[in-house]
C-alpha cells in the first residue's frame, strides 16, 4: 500500500514536472519568436536607413560635382577677367595722353551665372 502511495506521489511529480517544462517550452519559444520578429523588423529598419543613406550620398555626389562646375566656371571667368584688366592697363600705360581716360563701365560689373 505504502509503495502504491509513493507510485502516485512520483506520479503527481512527474506529471507537474511535465506541465512545469511544457510551460517553460512554451514560454522559451514565445521569447524566441518575439526576438526573432523584433530582428527581422531590425533588419528591415537597417535595410531603409541604408537605402536612405545610399540616397543622401548620391544626391550630396550630385552637389558637390554642381559645385565644383560651378568653381571651374568662376575661375575661368576670374582668370579671364584678370587678363583684360592686364591689357587694359597696359594699354592705359602705353597711351602717351596726360589726361586720364574714365574707367570703362563693363570693366566693374559682371555677372557670373
Amino acid at each position: 500500500e505504502k509503495l502504491r502511495e509513493e507510485l502516485d506521489d512520483l506520479r503527481l511529480l512527474n506529471s507537474s514536472l511535465l506541465k512545469d517544462a511544457h510551460s517553460k517550452d512554451a514560454e522559451k519559444s514565445g521569447k524566441e519568436t518575439a526576438l526573432q520578429q523584433e530582428l527581422a523588423e531590425l533588419k528591415v529598419q537597417y535595410t531603409t536607413k541604408c537605402t536612405e543613406l545610399f540616397e543622401m550620398q548620391q544626391q550630396a555626389d550630385k552637389e558637390i560635382a554642381c559645385m565644383q562646375s560651378e568653381l571651374s566656371t568662376t575661375k575661368q571667368t576670374i582668370a579671364m577677367l584678370r587678363i583684360h584688366q592686364n591689357s587694359f592697363n597696359t594699354s592705359q600705360t602705353n597711351k602717351h595722353s596726360s589726361t586720364p581716360r574714365p574707367p570703362d563701365q563693363k570693366a566693374g560689373c559682371c555677372t557670373i551665372s
